[in-house]
């Protein structure tokens, strides 16, 4: 497991009884937000959208949210490590009924996909 990974994030799959993580991927103005509502609506899947879970974050003075006020004043990157536990932290605290979770902006690069499925579970 690589550092910034939780005990909780090796546990996902049964914390969250195996589910379904489905990956919203577009570029800016293409929809994404007009099609994960749709599919929460008719589906009832839950929606996760990174850029709320980062502001969230931020909300809170946490540390992650530090990091993240930090990374956005210095124009930096945040590493792999944070931007998926903050998603991870979102799964847990979002319950799904259908086990499913339609995630909006994330990953950004495939390379943030590989880690999230190397370090946390499977996508679909």
């Amino acid at each position: 497991m690589s550092k910034g990974v939780t005990a909780a994030t090796r546990n996902l799959k049964k914390l969250l009884d195996d589910p379904k993580i489905i990956f919203m991927v577009g570029g800016p103005a293409s929809g994404k937000s007009a099609q994960s509502d749709q599919i929460k609506h008719e589906f009832d899947f839950s929606c996760l959208s990174m850029d709320d879970l980062m502001k969230a974050e931020t909300k809170k003075g946490s540390k992650l949210g530090d990091r993240i006020k930090r990374a956005t004043k210095d124009g930096k990157v945040l590493p792999f490590e944070i931007t998926v536990q903050i998603l991870i932290n979102g799964l847990i605290a979002t319950p799904s009924k259908t086990k499913t979770y339609v995630v909006r902006g994330f990953p950004q690069s495939i390379e943030q996909a590989v880690f999230f499925e190397k370090n946390v579970i499977e996508a679909h």
